[in-house]
């Protein structure tokens, strides 16, 4: 007789699952109650008298346990089971059984990666700080026996998933994901697959304004990026010019355009970064240079802002963007980024207040984003705003203000 068929297996992964969230796993307390399976409740069938195949199946598979030294079966009246329990003297077969690997096995596999990858990380501490916090927080998340955070049970791509993250720190050349992945994996899809868990993994321990644009941010794209430009200025290439007052309107450039820009000539007295594209064609300031960020701004972009102030460090440098955490995470990436001054434009308790008729309410992912913000800031504009924010409980998008103001 054996109880490893699919009820069987079942009974044992519950009964793993609790011992290895139990203080007799992590040695506390080897004498307490056994990790125990109660047949009604975890299959309510069992306890319907209309399902009589379903109770001798259910009884047939835990005997079979019982006969095999994996379980203790505790039965009352008329052969119905009250509860099993798992044997600790046979563990290991039932892992064996479940055929599962046991979880001590299993986490000292991820402390050996991660302890070698830590110690790897030290050649280039400045490039994989994000990784090597994560790293640190999951040893100690494992010495409490908690799962590790990002790890989906195979040990193969947790590697690579780390392997990818380590490698997009350290990527200074900006590429296609596809053509990064053939570098990294062989394989041109196989990036994209673990694409989500990485950004979530480098938001969390990172700093990034975004989590949906972490890879653009560190020139990692899926599509070729473009920069939107409109206003007084002139871009100096090595052979030709294109001045933008000239052409009435706005001119798109790829990052990879912009690598060969020389100079840029600002005849305005402004630069001003847009977050959103509605609220960048709508701005109009003849004594401005304009430029659409995207929301987001990876290497390219923040070189060419530089490049901009390098020549003209004494113009206003502004942001228009959302009156949010994302937009006012954006602006303090945007300044932290370039090193360059950049002042918010509309983006004030005034701004908010004026257009609250076009507000929407806060999340409680908002309010939890704004008030990690507001420690950063002792006083001055941005927390005056953030704590208006909070109190009246609302956002503003930059469009609600675009729409509603008329630019000359």
């Amino acid at each position: 007789m054996s109880g490893t068929g699919r009820i069987g297996k079942e009974i044992l992964c519950v009964l793993l699952d609790r011992y290895e969230h139990s203080r007799r796993f992590l040695g506390v307390n080897r004498n307490g109650r056994l990790p125990q399976f109660d047949m009604a409740k975890q299959f309510p069938d069992y306890a319907d008298d209309s399902q009589y195949a379903f109770f001798r199946e259910c009884n047939e598979a835990a005997a079979g346990l019982e006969h095999d030294g994996l379980v203790t079966v505790e039965r009352g009246r008329g052969e119905v089971i009250r509860r099993i329990l798992l044997r600790m003297d046979g563990i290991d077969a039932a892992y064996r059984a479940a055929g599962r690997t046991p979880r001590s096995d299993m986490q000292a596999g991820l402390r050996a990666l991660l302890e070698k990858m830590l110690a790897e990380n030290t050649m280039h501490p400045e490039k994989t700080a994000a990784l090597d916090l994560y790293i640190r927080a999951q040893l100690e998340r494992i010495a409490v026996n908690k799962n590790v955070e990002f790890f989906d049970g195979d040990l193969q791509e947790y590697r690579e998933l780390l392997e990818m993250t380590r490698e997009i720190l350290a990527n200074d050349e900006e590429c296609f994901i596809r053509d990064f992945s053939v570098r990294l994996f062989g394989d041109s899809k196989k990036a994209e697959e673990y694409r989500g868990r990485v950004e979530s993994l480098l938001y969390a321990y990172g700093d990034y304004a975004d989590k949906n644009t972490v890879l653009e941010e560190q020139g990692i794209l899926r599509t070729p990026a473009y920069v939107m430009l409109k206003g007084a200025a002139k871009l100096l290439f090595e052979n030709e010019s294109i001045d933008l007052t000239a052409l009435g309107g706005d001119i798109a450039l790829s990052t990879e355009s912009l690598k060969n820009v020389k100079r840029v000539e600002v005849w305005g007295k402004k630069l001003i970064t847009v977050e959103n594209l509605t609220s960048f064609h709508d701005y109009q300031d003849a004594g401005a240079l304009v430029i659409y960020l995207g929301g987001f701004h990876n290497r390219t972009k923040r070189m060419l802002l530089q490049l901009i102030y390098s020549d003209a460090p004494g113009i206003e440098y502004l942001h228009f963007g959302d009156i949010d955490a994302g937009g006012l995470y954006i602006l303090e990436h945007l300044r932290k980024k370039t090193g360059i001054p950049f002042e918010p434009l509309y983006m004030d308790r005034d701004t908010l207040l004026r257009f609250r008729t076009q507000a929407r309410e806060l999340t409680a992912n908002d309010r939890k984003r704004l008030a990690k913000l507001r420690e950063r800031y002792e006083s001055g504009q941005i927390a005056e705003l953030i704590d208006c924010m909070l109190k009246e409980g609302i956002k503003l998008e930059q469009e609600a203000v675009s729409a509603c103001c008329g630019w000359t």
